[in-house]
Parts: C-alpha cells; sequence; structure tokens
C-alpha cells in the first residue's frame, strides 16, 4: 500500500492590520495548526480565531510571519494488484511398450510402482521473477482418467505448495471393474497456502507422483497412459515477493481543494516561503517512482501549472524493509525549485490543486 500525504506550509508576512469576519468560510474537513509570531506590538484578533473551532492559533513573539500548516491524504493505494490465478493444466502419463510389457506379466494381485515427477509452468504479468505467493482462496482440482486396466493407488504431492498442514496432497483410488476408462476428481482448498517458487520466471508448482498399480490379470497395452487435468480456480493472491516488472503503472488523478487560501486578502498578507511537503509511506516491498503529467494550481476561471527541479526531480519511494513495516519518503517543493516559484503561485490565491501522474514499479529495474 503507499499513502502520500501532503503537507502545504505558507509562511507568510503580516501588515499592521489584519481583517477576519465571524462568516469567514471554510469549507472541507481541516484542522490546521497556526503559529502567529510578532516582531512588535500587541496582537488584538486572538479572541476573533478563537471563535473557529477548527482553528488553533499560537502566538509567538520573536518573528513578523503567520505559519498556517494544511495536512491532507492525497491518495491511498496499492502499487499494483496482486495478480488473479485462474490455470489449468493438460498432460499424460504415458506408459511405454516395456514397462506395459512388465505389467501384463504381473500375478493377479501383485503390485508395481511408478514414480514420476512433472512441473507445471506460467507466467505473471507484473513479475519478472517470483519467489513466492500468499494464496488467501482458491480451489486445485485434478481429474484423472486411465485406460490402464488395473487397480489405482495413486498419490500426487504439489512439493512447493504449502498449506496449514504441509505440501498440499492428493490420493486416488480407482478399482478396475473389467472396463476403462478409470475417472477420479479430487479437490483441495487452496486458502492460507504458500506458494514457493525459489526466484523462478514465472510460477512453477512442483508435482511428485506416487503410481501403484495392482495387476487383474488383464494385458495392458503399449499406448496406455494416465491422463491427468489440473485446475486452480479463483486463486486471489495476498502476497507477491519476487523482482516486480519496471513496466507496471498505477494511473492517478486527484483534486484538493484549498478553502484557505481564497480567503485571504493579498494586501494584508503575503506569501513569503511557501512550501509543500509530500511525505510517502510504502507497506510494499517494492520501490515505487513517480511521474507527473500535471502538477497545477487553479481557481474556477483559470488553471496554471509549476514545473522545475523539485517536481522533474522526484525520488523514488522508498520500499518496505520488511513484512508489516512502512518505508517512508520525504519530499519538499518550494520556491528554489519550481517555476513559476510557489509564492507568485499562490498569490493568485488558488482554490484547488491537481496532482496527476502515474505511480512507476520498481523504476529502477
Amino acid at each position: 500500500m503507499v499513502l502520500v500525504v501532503v503537507c502545504l506550509s505558507l509562511m507568510s508576512c503580516l501588515e499592521q492590520s489584519f481583517e477576519l469576519g465571524e462568516d469567514m468560510p471554510i469549507a472541507g474537513q481541516l484542522n490546521p495548526s497556526f503559529a502567529l509570531p510578532l516582531a512588535s506590538g500587541e496582537w488584538s484578533v486572538q479572541d476573533a480565531f478563537n471563535q473557529l473551532d477548527s482553528l488553533d492559533w499560537i502566538p509567538d513573539p520573536q518573528g513578523g510571519t503567520i505559519m498556517l500548516v494544511q495536512p491532507f491524504a492525497l491518495f491511498e493505494a496499492p502499487p499494483l494488484d496482486l495478480p488473479f490465478i485462474d490455470e489449468s493444466l493438460s498432460e499424460e502419463l504415458q506408459i511405454d511398450a516395456e514397462t506395459a510389457q512388465i505389467l501384463s506379466n504381473l500375478p493377479p494381485g501383485s503390485q508395481f510402482e511408478l514414480d514420476y515427477e512433472t512441473a507445471w509452468n506460467w507466467e505473471l504479468s507484473t513479475m519478472d521473477a517470483v519467489d513466492s505467493l500468499w494464496v488467501a482462496e482458491g480451489i486445485l482440482s485434478v481429474s484423472l482418467v486411465s485406460d490402464i486396466p488395473m487397480n489405482h493407488s495413486i498419490q500426487l504431492v504439489c512439493t512447493n505448495l504449502i498449506g496449514n498442514e504441509g505440501p498440499i496432497a492428493f490420493q486416488f483410488d480407482l478399482a478396475y471393474d473389467g472396463s476403462t476408462p478409470l475417472m477420479q476428481t479430487v479437490a483441495v482448498s487452496t486458502a492460507d497456502a504458500r506458494g514457493l517458487f525459489s526466484d523462478t520466471d514465472g510460477v512453477e508448482v512442483l508435482f511428485d507422483w506416487t503410481v501403484s498399480l495392482e495387476s487383474t490379470g488383464a494385458t495392458v497395452e503399449d499406448d496406455v497412459s494416465i491422463s491427468v487435468q489440473v485446475d486452480w480456480d479463483n486463486v486471489l493472491v495476498s502476497g507477491a515477493f519476487g523482482k516486480f516488472s519496471s513496466q507496471t503503472s498505477l494511473d492517478f488523478d486527484v483534486v484538493q481543494a484549498l478553502p484557505l487560501l481564497n480567503d485571504w486578502n493579498s494586501e494584508q498578507l503575503h506569501i513569503a516561503d511557501p512550501r509543500i511537503r509530500l511525505t510517502a509511506r510504502n507497506s510494499s516491498g517494492i520501490p515505487v517512482g513517480i511521474e507527473w503529467d500535471d502538477f497545477s494550481f487553479s481557481t474556477a476561471y483559470e488553471s496554471w501549472s509549476i514545473s522545475g527541479s523539485d517536481i522533474d526531480e522526484f525520488p523514488v519511494f522508498s520500499a518496505a524493509p520488511f513484512l508489516g513495516a512502512w518505508g517512508e519518503t520525504e519530499h519538499v517543493i518550494d520556491n528554489t525549485g519550481t517555476s513559476p516559484t510557489l509564492t507568485e503561485t499562490l498569490e493568485l490565491r488558488p482554490d484547488s490543486v491537481t496532482l496527476g501522474g502515474q505511480l512507476l514499479l520498481n523504476p529502477e529495474g
């Protein structure tokens, strides 16, 4: 999850008089804090400000400025949608001619065991390499169809798909009654399972098969096989770990009202040292960059964009160092890195700021 919080700080010079009416509109859910330092004289409007419950003025006799801090949450979003898995696999466990002859020669009631190792692979579009996945929901089902005229006892173990009681396993028992094919389907919940994939290019589920065949005295033909159909349906992934693609992005477009700016009298208040402090908190293990399409201020009648090094050279949001932690990144935008300057922009008394662009997943690769 990426949470971006903006603090707008305005250091402003006051004229000798300052007017504030009781009907001054303040819209939105705000709880700004103010510090009002004065170089000399007696502050006379404290009582007027105290009439507004949402404002808290703290006098300071050391300077001649006023500070307004207006924080607001810009946006909160996951850096990417975790993959939703709905995959299928079809394969055959083929019995070769030599093995078929051995099975045909077994006395009735004798058993023969076969071992197989197979793998099921697919790619995830948002990840270059997958180390592990945490699964919240999902059903893994396996269907077998066999034309081998013998009794079957088959155990299938998903060696790197771990459930609450260890690797997820399936047991199949098929009795030969004189006709083929023999069929059976077994389904297992994968809720709260963990897939461990050792940093492969995609997801690779490893299967270990133990096939025990009991002779019924029937002849086994050379071309018999066990057909396998595997379906992993409605799989909701709650956590993904590995190397994420640097081509993934998330669009955002946010308009934030600045109601207090529109109410200041510019003849009485000069905004001397405005700063926009962006704080990004990233709970994912993925660094996140930002690419601006729009960083602008607006009134009801016009809009103007700002640029400069503070916008163009934006830092990458640091990743969380470990699970349950947050990576935190701060960036300050002020007059030294903006064109036009923030002072020039805010003197026009904008009533909103528009921030639009893309969050770039793993921008440095």
